[in-house]
């Protein structure tokens, strides 16, 4: 599976989930003001990171698992996708 296809999957889970806010920049820990409303975007966060690795192959987990912002770990696959995709047109 390509990451263009496997990203819109777990955007579409993300979504439905209603945490793709957390990785598309939508919705921030910093626009939490208070504590009452951190704790739910705390939750919120550890549902994404959770949909997120659990989409995984399992031989990945070693390389990404360790990201524990899901943000970030989003961000990683992105930027491993388009490197893969930049050295493919260079060979």
């Amino acid at each position: 599976m390509t990451y263009t296809s496997w990203s819109l999957e777990i955007a579409i889970v993300l979504e439905q989930k209603q945490v793709l806010g957390i990785v598309d920049s939508t919705e921030t820990a910093l626009d939490v003001k208070d504590r009452t409303e951190f704790d739910p975007w705390k939750m919120q966060h550890g549902i994404t990171w959770l949909t997120i690795a659990l989409a995984l192959e399992p031989s990945l987990h070693s390389q990404y698992g360790i990201q524990k912002d899901a943000k970030a770990l989003w961000e990683l696959f992105e930027e491993d996708d388009k490197a893969k995709a930049k050295r493919n047109v260079l060979a």
